[in-house]
């Protein structure tokens, strides 16, 4: 059995050598058709299982490339420019207007950067996919999606998956339960060096304000645990939840009411926009942040260009949006190019970025 494995291995090693021989005095340009398995199988007298391992070793070299439905193409240089990907990531119910503003600059950004990356790119609107058969249509007319969570729910998850056309959900940070390859940002590193940094008086008695959303509810798990592994496992944590669509109004109402109680404590938040709320509710009665109060936030969307103050104020966990898309569209050309029914999940450590909301010393 292993003289035959050593001598099929030999053959498509050599076969593969005559392509790319074939193919570097050639005159096909970059993105040109090039034979198929079968055309492969019929030249060499080889089976047709066989004449795919040949292409496949040349798609993992990066000399060809693979589009569903279409064939194998070969590649005179490292770029997928022509690829059409479709970017489905916009908010999927109404939200306040200040909050879709910050949406619309996230999409737009993510937008402009697979765009300088040479794809054509087309943001999706959710409601384009509410009409079941044009929206398939659309779907495939995409060589790979990006897809955002909030478009998993019953309706339009099964609809991308029917549509065939390889998809990876990115921009969130915890593990979703669908089947579904994603990239996704592990907060815990950093909410763990986040609490390494806070002093053991803080650690007492920390309160969490999250919003009554599914990230919410993960992210505020995800704090609960890393206190509880240095507060023991029967400690409980003072949970606040605010509502997502009025969350400037009760941010203000509560700490107006407990402001008494709060101060001198560790918050801990699960957006940056939950954050912003307090410490502007904070300051209208006189408490400053990092000095009256410390607060560690979720999202870190200060670092792309979100200012909720003259300068930057939030202490917050973050993960790099370049390299979410650098992995997402690395993740997404390779199920482009070798389709697989594998489910990978990539986890990006995330990284606290420390500014005037937290010191990691109890206020005085």
């Amino acid at each position: 059995m292993r003289k035959s494995g050593t001598k099929k291995t030999g053959k498509i090693n050599h076969i593969a050598d005559i392509l790319r021989q074939d193919f570097s005095s050639s005159l096909l340009k970059d993105g040109e058709r090039v034979a198929s398995a079968r055309e492969i199988a019929s030249r060499f007298k080889i089976s047709i299982p066989t004449a795919h391992e040949v292409v496949n070793l040349l798609v993992r070299e990066g000399l060809l490339y693979r589009i569903r439905g279409s064939g194998t193409f070969i590649r005179r240089n490292k770029e997928h420019s022509g690829l059409r990907i479709a970017l489905l990531d916009t908010p999927s119910m109404p939200v306040p207007q200040s909050l879709y503003n910050v949406f619309v600059a996230e999409i737009d950004h993510i937008y402009n950067l697979l765009c300088s990356r040479k794809y054509q790119v087309q943001v999706i609107p959710y409601f384009e996919l509410r009409n079941r058969v044009p929206a398939l249509d659309l779907l495939k007319s995409f060589d790979g999606l990006l897809v955002a969570k909030t478009y998993l729910d019953s309706y339009s998850f099964p609809l991308l998956r029917e549509s065939g056309v390889p998809f990876v959900v990115f921009r969130h940070n915890y593990q979703l339960e669908q089947p579904c390859c994603q990239v996704f940002g592990d907060m815990t590193t950093g909410m763990n060096d986040a609490l390494d940094r806070v002093s053991p008086p803080l650690l007492n008695d920390p309160v969490i304000f999250t919003e009554c959303t599914s990230t919410g509810d993960a992210l505020c798990r995800q704090w609960k645990e890393a206190l509880r592994k240095r507060r023991g496992e029967n400690s409980a944590v003072e949970t606040v939840t605010i509502d997502l669509h009025r969350r400037s109004q009760e941010c203000y109402k509560y700490v107006r009411v407990y402001c008494g109680k709060l101060a001198g404590r560790l918050i801990l938040t699960t957006t940056d926009g939950l954050a912003y709320n307090l410490i502007d509710a904070f300051m209208l009665e006189n408490y400053h942040p990092g000095k009256d109060f410390q607060l560690i936030s979720c999202g870190n969307r200060e670092a792309q260009g979100f200012r909720f103050a003259d300068e930057p104020v939030i202490t917050s966990i973050g993960v790099s949006e370049e390299k979410i898309i650098h992995e997402s569209t690395k993740l997404l050309l390779r199920l482009i190019e070798e389709p697989s029914d594998c489910l990978y999940h990539i986890r990006i450590p995330s990284q606290l970025v420390i500014r005037k909301s937290f010191t990691g010393q109890n206020p005085c």
